[in-house]
């Protein structure tokens, strides 16, 4: 029961109105009306002369209504920590799904670079550490493109040629069999001199060039 109705209940059971209430309390009629309409609250003075005249305690007067507060400050208090248990619950699955996918990410990253990256630890310095050479030479109207490619340690990983024009070098043309070396240094300066001993020229560079 709120205060205004539970004022108006002990005024009627004592058998007091409005009027002959507000001349106890030294307030207008209208105060009293306030009261007990609700707009309108007496203070800590004014409660204890009230409870007084009807010969009840303060925590008599305004029982109901604590009690009313403190069920609702209880029920509220007890819907926030339900509400809290329930974020932590959804945090904590969300956190769990997601370490579960980055580890699935991680096994499956690692199963398919096992199938697909046969690399030990040499092959990969190996890979990094490689470096390649053109050489680009001309002998009897006829170009050749040599390209070498090798480890940090001269050893020849691959090589190819290409000619200029028809796909076969010039007829009777006994080139430098590249098969025979596996030092890339040797290789290049056997080519250079193979080139320029028989009246012809090669250059050695880094870039890609089209004749």
């Amino acid at each position: 029961m709120e205060f205004g109705n539970k004022l108006c209940e002990l005024r009627k059971k004592a058998g007091l109105s409005q009027e002959e209430l507000s001349e106890k309390l030294d307030v207008t009629r209208q105060t009293i009306s306030n009261w007990e309409l609700g707009q309108t609250v007496p203070d800590i003075i004014q409660a204890k002369q009230i409870a007084n005249i009807f010969k009840i305690s303060l925590d008599e007067l305004a029982d109901n209504d604590v009690q009313n507060i403190l069920v609702e400050k209880i029920s509220n208090t007890e819907k926030l920590a339900g509400l809290i248990i329930k974020i932590l619950k959804i945090l904590g699955i969300a956190i769990i799904i997601i370490f579960g996918i980055i580890l699935l990410f991680i096994i499956f990253s690692f199963v398919v670079s096992s199938k697909t990256g046969q690399y030990t630890t040499s092959e990969m310095v190996s890979e990094v550490s490689t470096d390649y050479t053109y050489l680009y030479c001309s002998l009897d109207n006829t170009k050749y493109t040599y390209y070498i490619e090798y480890d940090e340690n001269n050893n020849i990983l691959s090589h190819s040629i290409s000619y200029s024009g028809d796909d076969t070098p010039t007829p009777n043309l006994k080139l430098v069999n590249m098969d025979n070396y596996t030092n890339a240094q040797e290789l290049i300066d056997a080519i250079q001199t193979y080139f320029e001993s028989n009246g012809g020229t090669c250059e050695i560079t880094k870039d890609l060039k089209f004749f």
